[in-house]
This record gives C-alpha cells, structure tokens and sequence, in this order.
C-alpha cells in the first residue's frame, strides 16, 4: 500500500482519480521525493492544525465490472481464463488463507410476489483441507485448493458440494470494482449480516469462463465456472458438470468471431461449431443464434440485399420459442433467442415486437402487506406491486426515477386469469405461405434493434469494446457484445446449463476484525470527499451536432448527464462516506474530462 501513502502527499489539496488501471494488485508507481515515514504526511504550506482536503474521484465505469484477474496472453475478448497459480496472491474479498463453504441453506424473505428467494452465501470453513466432503457417495474431485463432490439425486438432478480456499474464489470471482472497494473501505460489507457482497459482470454483461484442473482416481478433470451478474450486479458464480474435456470448443468459438469480425465468407458454419457443436438442428433456440448472428454479419458489412436473409428461419425458430411456452417478454439476453424477446404492446426491442402474445397467467400471489404505490425489485424483472389479484411488474430497463416508462404489464393470481385471447405474428401469419409485408417490415426492424444492440451496448464504456479489428481490409468494424454473447452461448452448447449456481455473498470469520481500508485509516488526518460519474455520462453525445454513432440509447432518459455527481462533501462523517462509496453502481461510461472539470470547481 506504499502507492497510497505516498501519492496522497501529491495531492492533498487536490484530486484523485481512482480506476482499475491504478488499484489492480502489482501495479507499481514511481514517487519521487516523498517522505513515507510516518504513512501521511501534509503539505508544509499548511496552517498548524489546518487538515488537508482530498476529493476522490471514483471510477464506477461499467468496465469497473469486470474481472480483476484474466489471462493477459489471450486476447480480451476471448472471456476465457485458466491461469490459476497456486504460488500467486489474489487480492479481493475472500481471505487467501482460509478454506469457505457455499452454504445454501440461507434464505432471504419472502418478495413482493410471494417468491422465496435463495440467499446463499460462501462461509468460512474450520479445516484446513475437508476429508471425504458430504460423503454422500458422490464423486470427489480434488485439487491442493478445492475440493468438490458431485452426485446425482435424483437421477437427473446433479448436486454440487464445494469447498475451497479463498485463493481460487478470489482468483474467479474478484472485478476491479472489489478490488477498488476493497483498498478504500475494506469492501462492501453489511455489518448486521457481518457479509460482503461482491459485485461483476463478468464479460460484457455475459459469462466470463474460469476453468482449473482436478483430479479424480488418477485421472485429470476440468471444472468450468461462469462469471456472471445476477441481481443488482451481485456476482453469480455457475458451476458446470464436470468433465475430461471442460470448455473445449473454446477454440471453435474464438475461430467463429474471427470469422464473424475478419472473414470474407459467410461465418454460418463457424458459428454452428461454436455454439451447437453437436448439430443439434432440432434446437430452436441455438439455430436463431446462429441465423441472427449471420445476419447481423450481413448487416454490419453493409450488405443488405435480400435483408434479412434468415427472415422465414427465425420466424420459424422464434415461433417454436414461443410455442415452449416462453413469453418473449421474459427472454433475457443470456439466452441464446434473444433476438425473439421484444413486447408486442409496447412496439420494441427485437423480434418479440411482432408477435402478439395471448394472456400470460402464472401462478403468482399478492403478498398481503404489499403496497402497489410502493414497487419492490426482486429476480429478472426487478419492479413488482401488487392490486386485487393481480401482480403488475415493469422491467428494469423501462424503470426511471421511481416510475414505469411503458404500461406495467400483467400476471393473474390462480383461479382468476381470463381467458386467452391467442397469440401470433401480426398480419396472421401462420408459419405456411407468403409472409405478409408489415411482418416482413416489423422483422427488419426487429433485427436492425438487435444487431445494433450486440454492435453497441447501452452504457458505452470505451473499454467495453472486447475488439477493435478497424486495421482488417475485411473488418465489419466496432463490435463490442458479439465476442461475449458467442462465449457464453459456446460453453452452454458444449458443457449444458449450469448445475449449481452460487450468489457473491461472503461471511466473515467470527474471529476477524471489521474491514478496513484506506478511508478508515486517514480519515482523522484527512477531510476526505467522493465524487463518481453520473448514470450513463452521456449527454453531451446525445446532441444532434455532436451525435456519435454508438450513443444509441438512453439519450431520452431524464437522469443521462455528463459529469459527475457529489457523493459526500469533503469532511463529512466517515461512516456515511463508507457506506456512500460502497453503495456506488458502476453503471456509466468515464466522462473524464467533464467530471475533472466538476472537480476543480468544486474546491472554487
């Protein structure tokens, strides 16, 4: 922690800019001149008794989501990391010394609408290596760093028991914004529930791969984990089955981006391999994947004629998605449909918008002491309340400033759905014949929304862009999603869905002390303040005359602004600040300048 102490003497009086590229762990900085002897010292023009001022500059980038550790000889947008060494420290919330258990007989309270919601969470473990786990005649398989027992009850059912050392689980799990959080206050911590709460993305908003080698009866095993965000950003980790092979049509999909971003042929074939790598053509959601992505290469190089190609294909496929019984409302972007999801009644998003949906009538009750003035937020689609027999949701994407942008959309409780009032694409299509001309116009629509969506996310942080292959001849430019989206669909296609998946919640020891960090050590010697980008940081871009092309969305948002906001003056309660830079989102894009500019008025 030498940086610290010494670079807060350049900068008493000033700012700090605080991001991943200066708090990621053996970063080393050359400080000249300063005397560390004491571990703070003050400038010598100021008054005796006068304390310094110092203003944070917190990096909540989007980029601050993602992970702290990855394989610095693959290129970034590969998601794939195998790198785990034994003989290395990884810093992040877990303590590397200690052996944790996930214990998922942890529940949080009911929700708005009567759903159980699993709190689990990892916990210290007493031993320093567990003998025979559960013992529950599973198969164990083991490593100097873990442990794991896998079975099956029942037969189609695997269950996961996992133990391991605080190394590997900071190794998969850290993002920089941990690490960040880490160094300043000792880490998001709840003190009544004594947890820490992580918190990633893991790539681009999708799974990021974390594989290492076990082994069982003399013979080498993988195990595949995926990183990824669950709700409010709390990192999810996914266990995979086991097995010899582990993520291993990693190359297939790494040669089907290359072939989607530098190829001069039609990537169809590339993209088959990657995610469907047993030529499942029975699949619905796989081969929309694979048709959209086609046409999205198509779009990307400018070539639009007869556009989309795959039209009757993923009408067909989407049809069959739809007819599972999925409401194309429901369909999140992991999935690898996602271009069917979209809301008939609402006109956007992508392929959905064209399909009108009948009544959706789940089983679902109204908690009694809910109030419908008063949203709740819980699973997938985070805004629930409820009236007489009824739950009323609106997703999070469409929720601003404590209202609902589109029409809250409906669930029945049991016993009172009406009934339905049927489903199909607009025009009466039926999947037979010629495809009338405004369903025609409404997929391509549809699909200019969705390949804009994997060309460009919402919040465009510079270093969200996973690949920049503009120095091709035959490049199709800027792609910022389509790498992850390929990834994770890939290790699904080869590995199957995740068998277990474990929330980023970590309990501390009984016997260790509170966290603490930087704020906590300096903040008696020091008039500490924080500011952090505003939601998005946009709003400049939004401008007609300054319009840049991949600033697609959200510039109707009343809370878009450039900047930064004040997330506690200088010399406030320390307390509140902890908790302030905490509960900070990375949520924006890094409008440095405009939040410089913010910073240095703020001490004028």
């Amino acid at each position: 922690m030498t940086l610290f102490k010494c670079k807060i003497v350049d900068i008493l009086v000033g700012v700090i800019f605080l991001s991943a590229s200066v708090l990621l762990p053996h970063q080393v900085l050359a400080v000249t001149e300063c005397d560390c002897s004491s571990d703070a010292a003050s400038p010598p023009f100021l008054a005796a008794g006068a304390s310094p001022n110092l203003l944070l500059l917190i990096d909540n980038s989007a980029s601050m989501l993602d992970m702290g550790y990855i394989d610095d000889t693959k290129e970034s947008w590969e998601c794939f990391d195998n790198t785990f060494d034994n003989t290395e420290s990884y810093t992040g919330y877990f303590d590397n010394t200690k052996w944790y258990q996930y214990d998922n007989s942890v529940y949080a309270g009911d929700v708005a609408a009567g759903i159980t919601t699993n709190a689990g969470r990892f916990v210290p473990f007493s031993a320093v290596l567990p003998g025979a786990a559960q013992n529950v005649g599973g198969t164990l398989y083991t490593s100097a760093d873990m442990v794991v027992e896998m079975w099956e009850n029942p037969a189609t059912v695997w269950n996961v028991d996992l133990y391991t050392t605080g190394k590997i689980l900071n190794w998969a799990t850290a993002s920089k914004l941990d690490v960040e959080k880490k160094i300043l206050t000792g880490g998001k911590y709840d003190e009544t529930r004594e947890v820490w709460t992580s918190e990633a993305r893991g790539c681009a908003g999708y799974r990021f791969i974390k594989e290492i080698s076990l082994v069982s009866g003399g013979t080498n095993y993988k195990l595949t984990m995926g990183i990824l965000a669950g709700d409010n950003d709390i990192t999810q980790l996914e266990i995979f089955k086991i097995s010899e092979d582990g993520y291993d049509n990693y190359g297939d999909c790494a040669t089907a981006v290359e072939e989607v971003l530098f190829g001069t042929g039609n990537p169809q074939n590339a993209v088959g391999n990657c995610i469907d790598p047993d030529n499942d053509a029975d699949n619905s959601e796989k081969q929309v994947l694979i048709h959209s992505t086609t046409d999205c290469w198509k779009y990307w190089k400018g070539d639009l004629n007869n556009w989309p190609q795959h039209t009757t294909t993923l009408l067909d496929k989407c049809g069959d998605v739809y007819a599972s019984g999925v409401d194309p409302r429901e369909i999140s972007p992991s999935d690898p449909s996602y271009a069917c999801y979209g809301d008939s009644i609402a006109g956007t998003d992508y392929i959905g918008r064209c399909w009108t949906v009948g009544t959706v009538c789940p089983e679902v009750v109204c908690a009694d002491d809910n109030d419908p003035a008063v949203p709740e937020q819980s699973g997938g689609s985070p805004y629930y309340r409820c009236n007489t027999n009824i739950v009323q949701y609106c997703p999070k994407s469409n929720y601003k400033k404590g209202a609902c942008n589109v029409a809250w959309r409906v669930y029945y409780a049991p016993g009172t759905c009406p009934e339905d009032a049927g489903a199909g694409w607009v025009g009466g299509y039926s999947g037979v014949g010629v495809i009338p001309a405004v369903l025609e116009t409404c997929v391509e629509d549809a699909m200019i929304a969705y390949c804009q969506g994997i060309q460009a996310p919402q919040v465009v942080d510079p270093s969200d862009l996973v690949v920049n292959p503009t120095n091709s001849a035959t490049s199709v430019g800027d792609v910022y999603n389509l790498p992850a989206i390929l990834t994770d669909a890939g290790v699904v296609g080869g590995l199957g869905e995740p068998i277990a998946k474990m929330n980023g919640l970590i309990q501390k020891d009984a016997a260790t002390s509170v966290p603490e960090g930087l704020l906590q050590k300096y903040a008696s010697q020091i008039r500490i303040g924080a500011m952090a980008f505003n939601n998005d940081g946009s709003y400049s871009e939004c401008d007609a005359t300054l319009f840049d092309p991949y600033v697609t969305y959200n510039c109707d948002d009343d809370d878009n602004e450039d900047g930064t906001y004040l997330v506690q003056e200088m010399g406030g309660n320390t307390a509140d600040l902890i908790v302030n830079i905490n509960d900070i989102k990375a949520d924006s894009w890094t409008p440095l300048a405009e939040a410089m500019f913010n910073a240095i008025g703020y001490f004028t």
